[in-house]
């Protein structure tokens, strides 16, 4: 399947919370590398919207289909009490790669010539000799 055909298509959503309803005929399409934005005031539905999106959450009504069906929508949930971080740092934590990178932070014994610790993807591929 080309790039051009993935796509997450939303029909007339709805979704409401008691007696609120907080999505009432929300419709999109999101084609390929596009990047979506959402504003809107508090409670005005901006989370249960993405959440819907990312299938963590069942709209009560209406279609969310993603082309193809294993598509992957990425979400990440608000966390106000974490505004000490960076944006960067937010999603290097919440994706995985600030474990994946300490992973590969290594002791400097195992490479010969490299200080203490070093991260690898610092230093170009060819200026560290493994040796085994």
């Amino acid at each position: 399947m080309s790039p051009s055909s993935f796509a997450l298509v939303a029909t007339d959503v709805v979704t409401a919370f008691g007696a609120h309803t907080v999505l009432d005929g929300v419709s999109l399409t999101v084609g390929p590398a596009t990047c979506v934005g959402v504003v809107g005031a508090n409670g005005a539905g901006k989370t249960t919207l993405l959440r819907a999106l990312a299938g963590l959450d069942a709209p009560d009504r209406g279609r969310i289909v993603r082309t193809p069906p294993t598509l992957r929508v990425g979400y990440l949930s608000q966390e106000p009490d974490r505004c000490e971080e960076s944006v960067g740092e937010l999603l290097a934590r919440r994706s995985g790669v600030a474990a994946a990178e300490a992973e590969i932070m290594v002791e400097g014994s195992c490479i010969p010539g490299v200080g203490t610790r070093v991260l690898f993807r610092q230093r170009p591929c060819g200026a560290i000799e493994l040796g085994f």
